[in-house]
């Protein structure tokens, strides 16, 4: 049996495939916790790190992250673009990516050339950071972390 279409009968059924994806998409889960614009510096010896990781972990739920830029800044990222972090205490992690060889592979720290920089191992551990935040719904939220 074959079974033909007009096309008020394709776009009736297309219109109600996209209206029941939106459904599912729109329904399909929790409303995301409020976050709170978080940014600052970075410096190494008073000197601002560009390319640097920040990562925000809270003591539950996803972390805040992001990237320095030319100067040393960040904003940081948990769920959209820019939109900061979840509310409560933080501990904050400082690293860099190794510096690729010639071939374009990573290497270690110990193979980094002598213009790399060099974050301290503490500072790229939860456990070890000495940085510790607050992150609040109405406080500046403005965090310089200074890596002597």
């Amino acid at each position: 049996m074959e079974i033909h279409m007009n096309s008020g009968s394709r776009l009736f059924l297309h219109c109600v495939f996209v209206g029941f994806l939106t459904l599912l998409v729109g329904c399909g889960g929790p409303d995301m916790p409020d976050t709170y614009k978080v940014t600052g510096t970075v410096t190494l010896y008073g000197k601002p790190v560009s390319g640097a990781s920040v990562n925000f972990t809270p003591k539950g739920g996803r972390p805040g992250l992001g990237l320095t830029d030319d100067e040393g800044g960040y904003t940081l990222t948990t769920f959209e673009s820019h939109d900061g972090a979840l509310p409560g205490q933080h501990a904050v992690t400082v690293s860099m990516p190794a510096p690729p060889s010639e071939g374009g592979t990573p290497v270690g720290p110990s193979k980094a050339a002598p213009q790399a920089v060099v974050i301290p191992v503490k500072y790229s551990n939860p456990q070890t950071t000495p940085f510790k935040f607050n992150v609040t719904e109405d406080g500046d939220n403005h965090f310089d972390l200074k890596i002597e």
